[in-house]
């Protein structure tokens, strides 16, 4: 027996705690939020793709790869959206995927103002 078992952590939808209210996180901290913009603008072709995609391995990448942005560009509102993302993915919720990334346009438009 392994003595560094872990038990396994069951994901449910409650732990997500996802705000839509993305104003709470302007841009005040945020570095290079031009750069952060240009970036999230280019994701939005990967998000066209992955609403009509059911495999969860892509979906998870994107979720990975906004987080990752996010984590660089010290957005909360960005890295929140992402891990949220990520319950549901793992959580295989294909409604919760979905709404999230319906959600997708309305935080790269919270980033303009």
């Amino acid at each position: 027996q392994e003595e560094n078992f872990q038990e396994n952590t069951i994901l449910t939808a409650d732990d997500a705690e996802y705000t839509s209210d993305f104003s709470d996180y302007r841009n005040t901290e945020i570095e290079d939020s031009e750069e952060l913009l240009r970036t999230l603008k280019g994701f939005m072709i990967e998000w066209k793709k992955l609403k009509t995609s059911g495999r969860m391995s892509i979906l998870e990448e994107f979720g990975n790869k906004l987080k990752e942005t996010g984590m660089k560009h010290r957005s909360g509102s960005l890295v929140a959206y992402a891990e949220n993302l990520l319950v549901y993915i793992r959580l295989f919720d294909l409604s919760g995927i979905e709404i999230e990334l319906g959600k997708f346009p309305d935080l790269i438009e919270s980033f303009k103002n």
